[in-house]
C-alpha cells in the first residue's frame, strides 16, 4: 500500500507539471478567474504595447549636359570666270533624349499594431469578493519618409546649313540649303515617390485580431467590481519631399546667312525649312497613404456570454454593493472591443488543468484516509 500511494502521488505531480508546461499561443491573451470562495480578492493586470517605426531617407543629385553640333553650310564659291555656280547643302537632323525616371522611390508596409486577440474574464466568485481588471493597450505606428532630388538638365543643339558664299562669278549662281530638324525630349518622371501601406492583421477567417474583451459577471452579492480599460491607438505618417529641377534647352538652327554678290548672271538662293521640337515633362513629389483592415469580409459581432445561475445570498439578505434589492447577485459586464474578435483559448490546457486537479485531490484523499485503514494481519 505504501508503494501504491507513492506511485499515485508521483503521477499527480507529473501530470500537474505537464499541464502547466503547455505553451499558450503568443497571439492570444486568455486570463480566467472563476469559482473562488467567498471573501476572495482577484486582480488582473494586462499591458500590451506595440510599436512600429519605419524611416526612409533618400538624396539624389543628377546633372545631364548634352551638346549637339551639326553643320553642312559655310560653303564658298567665289571668283569663277566661266560657267554656272551652284551650292547645294544637305539636310541636318539632331535628336536628343534625356530621361530621369524612378528617382527616390520609397515603399513602406507596416502592420497596424493593435492588441493581440484575447479575453479576460472574472465570474462565478463568492459573495463579498473584490474583483478588479485593469487593461491598457498602447499601439503606435509611425512612418517617416524624406526625399530630396536635385536634377539639372542642359541641352544645346547647334545646326547650320547656311552661311554659304558665291560672289563675283560670271555665270548663273544657285544656292540651295538643306532643311534642319531638331528634337529634344527631357522626361523627369516618378521623382520623389513615397508609398505607405498600413495594414491590419487578420486571421484565416478574416477576423481582425487587434481586439480585447473584458468581462466581469456572475459574482456574488456584496462584491466590488472594478474594470478599467485604456486604449491608445496612434498612427502617424510624415512625408517630406524636395525636388529642384532645372531644364535648360537651346536650339541654334540656321539655314540662311547666304551671300551672292557681284555675279554677272542670274542668282537663285533657296533656303531649307527649319523644324524645332522641344518636349519637357516633370513629375515629382507624389505621396500615397493606404490604411485598411486587409480583410475582405466584415467580421461578425461576438455572442453575448450566458450568465451562470446566481449564487444564494448569505442569510437571505439583500445584496450589498453591486447587488440587487431582491437578493440576487450583482453583475458587471464590461467589454472593450477594438474591432471584433471572439474569445479564443487553449482548450487542451484547460482539460489538462482539470485532470491535474482531480488527480491531486484523489491523492490527497487517499493519503489522509490511509490513517483510518485497518492494519495488515500478521
Amino acid at each position: 500500500m505504501k508503494y501504491r500511494k507513492s506511485f499515485i502521488t508521483f503521477g499527480v505531480i507529473l501530470l500537474s507539471m505537464a499541464g502547466s508546461a503547455i505553451p499558450a499561443h503568443a497571439e492570444d491573451i486568455v486570463i480566467t478567474v472563476t469559482d473562488n470562495g467567498s471573501s476572495s480578492s482577484n486582480e488582473v493586470h494586462v499591458n500590451v504595447q506595440n510599436n512600429t517605426t519605419v524611416e526612409q531617407n533618400n538624396t539624389s543629385n543628377i546633372e545631364n549636359n548634352v551638346t549637339n553640333t551639326v553643320d553642312t553650310g559655310n560653303n564658298t564659291a567665289n571668283g569663277n570666270s566661266g560657267g554656272d555656280t551652284s551650292i547645294t547643302t544637305g539636310e541636318a537632323a539632331s535628336t536628343t533624349t534625356i530621361s530621369n525616371e524612378n528617382i527616390n522611390n520609397n515603399v513602406a508596409q507596416a502592420g497596424s499594431g493593435g492588441t493581440t486577440g484575447g479575453s479576460v474574464t472574472i465570474n462565478g466568485n463568492g459573495s463579498k469578493t473584490s474583483n478588479a481588471i485593469t487593461a491598457q493597450s498602447n499601439n503606435s505606428t509611425s512612418v517617416t519618409q524624406n526625399n530630396t532630388a536635385v536634377i539639372t538638365n542642359n541641352s544645346t543643339t547647334n545646326a547650320n546649313t547656311g552661311n554659304n558664299t558665291a560672289n563675283w562669278n560670271n555665270g548663273d549662281v544657285t544656292i540651295k540649303t538643306g532643311s534642319i530638324k531638331a528634337e529634344t525630349t527631357i522626361e523627369n518622371k516618378n521623382v520623389n515617390t513615397s508609398i505607405a501601406k498600413i495594414l491590419g492583421d487578420c486571421n484565416s477567417e478574416c477576423v481582425v485580431t487587434n481586439e480585447m474583451i473584458l468581462k466581469i459577471f456572475g459574482n456574488g452579492a456584496g462584491s466590488i467590481n472594478n474594470l478599467l480599460f485604456t486604449n491608445n491607438d496612434n498612427k502617424t505618417y510624415s512625408s517630406n519631399n524636395l525636388a529642384t529641377i532645372t531644364n535648360n534647352v537651346v536650339h541654334n538652327l540656321n539655314t540662311g546667312g547666304n551671300t551672292a554678290n557681284g555675279n554677272n548672271g542670274d542668282v537663285l538662293i533657296v533656303t531649307g525649312d527649319v523644324e524645332s521640337t522641344i518636349t519637357i515633362t516633370n513629375q515629382a513629389n507624389s505621396n500615397y497613404v493606404e490604411i485598411e483592415c486587409g480583410c475582405k469580409q466584415k467580421p461578425q459581432d461576438p455572442e453575448e456570454p450566458t450568465t451562470p445561475p446566481t449564487k444564494p445570498t448569505p442569510n437571505g439578505g439583500n445584496g450589498g454593493v453591486g447587488g440587487t434589492s431582491n437578493g440576487t447577485s450583482g453583475d458587471v459586464l464590461g467589454a472593450a472591443i477594438g474591432e471584433i474578435l471572439p474569445a479564443t483559448g487553449n482548450l487542451f490546457l484547460l482539460w489538462a488543468t482539470v485532470a491535474s486537479l482531480i488527480l491531486f485531490f484523489s491523492g490527497w484523499y487517499l493519503r489522509f484516509r490511509s490513517g483510518c485503514a485497518p492494519g495488515f494481519a500478521k
